[in-house]
């Protein structure tokens, strides 16, 4: 049996004002959907890594940003984003490049 939850945030309110069924299906356990690593969420971590290391001041300071800068970044986290094995994560540095990627 489905049971409201005790604390709910803001934005989880938000989800509820949508769709009551919606805000069910997102908090009930027994409706989720195991993630499924796609080739744009691969994407997505490595581009999301990049840029909070461009935009972190200690890392890349002010006068050093640049295209080229994002490029290397995207490079260096595109090779450290840990995808799921059957055995562990794994990096992807450690399995070598892959075809249609």
């Amino acid at each position: 049996m489905y049971r409201f939850p005790l604390t709910v945030y803001p934005n989880q309110l938000n989800l509820f004002h949508q769709c009551p069924f919606k805000f069910r299906c997102h908090q009930d356990a027994d409706v989720k959907v195991p993630f499924t690593e796609t080739p744009e969420s691969f994407a997505g971590k490595a581009m999301h890594q990049a840029l909070r290391d461009f935009f972190d001041i200690k890392r890349v300071p002010m006068h050093y940003r640049s295209a080229g800068i994002i490029g290397r970044l995207l490079r260096q986290a595109w090779g450290q984003v840990v995808i799921p094995v059957q055995n562990g994560p794994t990096l992807l540095a450690e399995i070598g490049p892959t075809r249609g990627v």
